[in-house]
């Protein structure tokens, strides 16, 4: 009896105590190209620099993309798209992620019809390196502010786990004797 107990005890304890990390933007920092030229302080690096208050802005048409290169290969879950103002909506934008720069782009995220400056997109993980951002505006020309690429959170054992731990092995060392 008591050993059923004990392990109830453990299991409650190892699934109740698991925290998750912060996620992580693994965007920040990415080398950043775009489409076509970009207007004056406004170069494709904006777009990884963690900021959103600068912006990254090409000109001559209305559609552009912007490919990012993490630098290294990231499981990805979730990403967070952030606009300029209302006067540079995207109302249509895709997502799509590569491992190897040779590989075809698998499409993650399509979005038509958006009315909103600022969108959350969670998908099943992604394992890659290249990301594209491709976008239509109703300017001639687009600007936004960063993409955010969070990396899937990773459960990791709380404080109150390893004490809890700490202390049943003190009882069971107890009773062993």
């Amino acid at each position: 009896m008591k050993s059923k107990i004990a392990l109830a005890f453990i299991a409650f304890i190892l699934f109740a105590s698991f925290t998750f990390a912060a996620p992580i933007n693994v965007a920040v920092g990415a080398t950043v190209t775009a489409s076509h030229g970009n207007a004056s302080g406004s170069v494709p690096g904006n777009l990884a620099d963690g900021s959103r208050s600068s912006f990254s802005q090409i000109y001559g048409n209305n559609y552009g993309w912007w490919q990012f290169d993490l630098n290294a290969v990231y499981t990805v879950n979730s990403a967070h798209y952030e606009g300029l103002t209302s006067f540079y909506l995207f109302p249509q934008y895709k997502i799509y992620a590569k491992l190897n720069l040779s590989d075809s782009w698998n499409l993650i995220v399509s979005v038509t019809n958006n009315a909103t400056i600022s969108n959350d997109h969670t998908f099943a993980p992604v394992t890659a390196r290249y990301w594209l951002f491709e976008a239509w505006s109703n300017y001639v020309h687009p600007a936004w502010s960063e993409l955010e690429l969070y990396q899937s959170a990773v459960p990791e054992p709380s404080v109150f786990l390893l004490l809890s731990l700490g202390i049943f092995m003190l009882f069971a060392r107890k009773s062993l004797l």
